[in-house]
């Protein structure tokens, strides 16, 4: 994407499964069918945080960090 802004978010938390990653942004998608709601997890953070950067023209990925475990998240934004 030219002229771009990126964000990157990186954790040290335990990642997800490699065959997860498609389906991170998918709304309600729960990587562990034990996760639930009184667990305060609906399944929608992701999603949200997609629909936010397309409303913005943008695009947002997900992948496992390499080096160590954890997740890393990239926020591509236009900018204006």
């Amino acid at each position: 994407m030219p002229d771009c802004c990126e964000i990157r978010i990186a954790d040290h938390g335990p990642g997800f499964p490699e065959e997860a990653l498609p389906y991170l942004f998918d709304a309600f998608y729960r990587v562990s069918e034990s996760r639930n709601q009184e667990d305060g997890e609906s399944g929608l953070g992701f999603s949200i945080s997609r629909r936010i950067a397309e409303l913005h023209h943008g695009d947002i990925f997900a992948k496992n960090r390499k080096d160590t475990s954890g997740l890393i998240v990239r926020v591509l934004l236009p900018i204006a």
